[in-house]
């Protein structure tokens, strides 16, 4: 199994879509639903949520009382929603019939059994050790996947500017609305730095 692969995509997302505003773009379309969906497995295996999270938290770190507030904030961190952000400019990038064979991957017992296998794995860096105890014909599904065009356009674009934006959009709009709601003095403090203008 090409192990390195799966590595370096796995960094490639958690990497990018930390580093990254837009407004919430609601599903329209049954293709966007579908891109969505691609989004959300792959937030799910390689652990982007918690990647999120913590690097949010991290920018933070000098600041305790932005920390404070970041922390409480990303509670709220919805995978399908910053998913669904996502969902037409992915749309866009992939064809249908690369779409098509994503979501077929991902309902089927060999997408299930990559989910299992990241839900055992400790890290995403581990996921290669867990997915070589897969039987040998959802492990050779596992690499048709993460070797297919859908899967590497959509790790791209997740990859690209407009992605970093659209997370680093979603991060500031769920923190700016958690000050907002339980903390004027801080969300004040947030404005001072350039964030929540339009909170």
């Amino acid at each position: 199994m090409k192990h390195s692969i799966i590595r370096i995509f796995a960094a490639l997302t958690m990497l990018s879509l930390c580093e990254a505003g837009s407004a919430a773009q609601p599903i329209q379309s049954a293709t966007d639903q579908n891109s969505a969906q691609i989004v959300t497995f792959l937030f799910k295996i390689f652990d982007l949520k918690n990647a999120f999270i913590q690097t949010s938290l991290q920018e933070a770190a000098n600041e305790p009382e932005i920390r404070e507030v970041t922390q409480q904030a990303l509670t709220s961190f919805d995978i399908a929603d910053l998913a669904s952000r996502l969902s037409q400019p992915v749309s866009q990038v992939l064809a249908p019939q690369e779409i098509k064979q994503c979501v077929a991957f991902i309902e089927s017992k060999n997408g299930t059994a990559v989910l299992r296998a990241s839900q055992e794995a400790a890290s995403p860096n581990e996921l290669p050790k867990y997915l070589d105890l897969l039987p040998q014909q959802e492990k050779h599904a596992a690499m048709e996947f993460f070797n297919s065009n859908c899967f590497k356009k959509t790790i791209e674009f997740m990859s690209s500017k407009e992605a970093k934006d659209i997370a680093k959009g979603y991060g500031s709009e769920i923190m700016c609305k958690y000050a907002k709601r339980t903390n004027t003095d801080m969300l004040n403090t947030l404005r001072r730095h350039g964030a929540c203008q339009d909170t």
